[in-house]
C-alpha cells in the first residue's frame, strides 16, 4: 500500500471513529497510529472526544444559520441534539459547509417528525440555496417572442433558482410568523403551493393561486409557453383561471421573468 492510500485508509478510520455514537466509544480502540500530544490528560481519547465536541458545535452552528425557523421553533438544546445526530448519520463531503443540510428534511421524516416540520425545513433550504444561486440578467431583447412567434415554439425563463414548491399550511404560517406557535389541524392538513425567487440578493417567498402554480411548474420544467398556457387551465380546478397578461406585468415588475427563450433549432 503507498502512502497515499495509507493516509486515506487513516483519515476514514478517524472519521468512522469521529461518527461513532458516545455510547459506542467504550471497546473501540483509537484509530491507529493516532498519537496525542505530549502533556494530554486522557490522551488520544481524550483528543478526539474534544473533536467530536468540536464537531457537534460546528453542526449546531452551521445549520442554524440555514434553518433559523426550524431552531426557533424546536428550542436550542432540540436543534442542537438534532444537529449533533444529523452530522453523525450525514457528515459534510465537502468543505463548503453551504451545501452542507441538503437532506435535512428527509432526515426529519425518516424519524416520524409531522410533515409540516419537514416542509418548514424544505422551505429553508431553497431559500438558502435561492440566496446562492447565481446571478441573471435580465435580457428584454428577448421578449420580442410574445408577439413574433407561436406559444409553442418558445419558452419564459424563469429567474435562476426560483422553485415552486407544495407544502403545508402550517409551514407556511410558520415561515411569516414572527412568534413561533403550534399550527392547527387544519393548517397542519392544507397544501399551498409557495413561490421562492430572488430578484436582487435576499430569497423572496410568495403562496401562488392553484393556477399559476402549475403555469410557473411547467416554466420552469422548460416546458413551452402553450403547454404551460394548458397546465394552468387543468390546475384550476374551479379555481380562479390564469390572466396571462396580468402575471406577465407582475413577472415582470417583482423580477420572476428573466428572458424568453426559442425551442425551434436552428
Amino acid at each position: 500500500m503507498n502512502a497515499q492510500a495509507r493516509l486515506k485508509e487513516a483519515q476514514e478510520d478517524l472519521l468512522r471513529t469521529l461518527l461513532r455514537p458516545t455510547d459506542a466509544w467504550a471497546g473501540h480502540p483509537p484509530p491507529a497510529g493516532l498519537q496525542a500530544q505530549a502533556g494530554i490528560e486522557g490522551g488520544v481519547a481524550r483528543g478526539v472526544q474534544a473533536y467530536r465536541l468540536n464537531s457537534q458545535v460546528l453542526a449546531d452552528k452551521v445549520l442554524a444559520q440555514t434553518f433559523p425557523r426550524l431552531r426557533a421553533g424546536l428550542g436550542e438544546d432540540s436543534f442542537a441534539a438534532m444537529a449533533a445526530s444529523f452530522w453523525r448519520q450525514h457528515p459534510p463531503a465537502r468543505g463548503d459547509l453551504g451545501v452542507w443540510g441538503q437532506v435535512l428534511p428527509e432526515f426529519l421524516a425518516e424519524r416520524g417528525v409531522e410533515a409540516w416540520w419537514v416542509d418548514l425545513a424544505r422551505l429553508e433550504w431553497a431559500a438558502h440555496g435561492l440566496e446562492r444561486a447565481r446571478d441573471d440578467v435580465f435580457d428584454a431583447a428577448s421578449l420580442r417572442l410574445l408577439s413574433a412567434a407561436p406559444p409553442a415554439d418558445f419558452t419564459l425563463c424563469l429567474r435562476a433558482g426560483s422553485r415552486v414548491l407544495s407544502v403545508h399550511a402550517g409551514a407556511w404560517q410558520r415561515w411569516q410568523a414572527p412568534l413561533w406557535s403550534d399550527p392547527s389541524e387544519e393548517d397542519e392538513a392544507d397544501q399551498l403551493s409557495i413561490l421562492l425567487w430572488r430578484p436582487q440578493w435576499k430569497a423572496e417567498l410568495m403562496q401562488l393561486p392553484a393556477a399559476e402554480a402549475a403555469f410557473m411548474l411547467a416554466l420552469l420544467q422548460g416546458r413551452s409557453l402553450e403547454a404551460a398556457l394548458q397546465d394552468a387551465e387543468l390546475g384550476t380546478a374551479g379555481a380562479e383561471p390564469l390572466d396571462f397578461a396580468a402575471w406577465l406585468q407582475k413577472a415582470l415588475q417583482l423580477g420572476w421573468l428573466v428572458a424568453a427563450r426559442s425551442l425551434i433549432s436552428g
